[in-house]
């Protein structure tokens, strides 16, 4: 069974630096399964050393047959299955061994182009909304940016006249 991440505090502490230690000691511990994870799913030895490696193979089996992930009963299956989303999040290797990696992937991306779509749909109904109200307020109201003034440049008499020279004021 994989080791699940919990965060036990005292009573009464709300010490921050104490929550920023277990944060860091979960995100640690859950990069460790993930190694374990990618090591048992690429481990073809039979009689690995890695006590970790055994383990975690009968979870990746366990999960292959279990009859109860399929309507979320499971938390072996449930832990595994948080385990590779973590995993599939940074993962780029197109044939990787990890179970379920390549459609978690698959989803991220969809829902990733899925929220592109609706932040780009937001900006135009925003900018639609912006344009109907300045169609429709009085021009007093319209707010009128001022552009900097731009001094045309300095050109240099004393060169050729085939070759100018220009000078930029630096305040600009």
């Amino acid at each position: 069974m994989i080791e699940q991440p919990s965060i036990k505090q005292e009573e009464g502490t709300n010490n921050p630096v104490d929550a920023i230690h277990i944060k860091k000691e979960t995100i640690e511990r859950t990069e460790r399964c993930i190694q374990c994870l990618v090591h048992a799913c690429r481990c073809k030895d039979g009689d690995c050393r890695i006590l970790s490696c055994a383990k975690m193979k009968k979870v990746v089996q366990h999960t292959r047959i279990c009859k109860k992930k399929k309507n979320g009963g499971c938390l072996v299956c449930k832990q595994l299955i948080a385990l590779c989303c973590y995993h599939s999040k940074r993962c780029c290797d197109e044939q990787c061994p990890v179970p379920f990696c390549h459609s978690i992937k698959q989803r991220l991306k969809a829902l990733s182009r899925r929220e592109n779509r609706a932040r780009l749909q937001e900006i135009r109904q925003r900018n639609q909304t912006m344009i109907h109200e300045s169609d429709s307020a009085p021009a007093s109201q319209i707010p009128t940016q001022t552009l900097p003034q731009i001094q045309p440049p300095k050109l240099v008499p004393e060169q050729a006249s085939h070759k100018i020279t220009m000078h930029c004021d630096e305040n600009l």
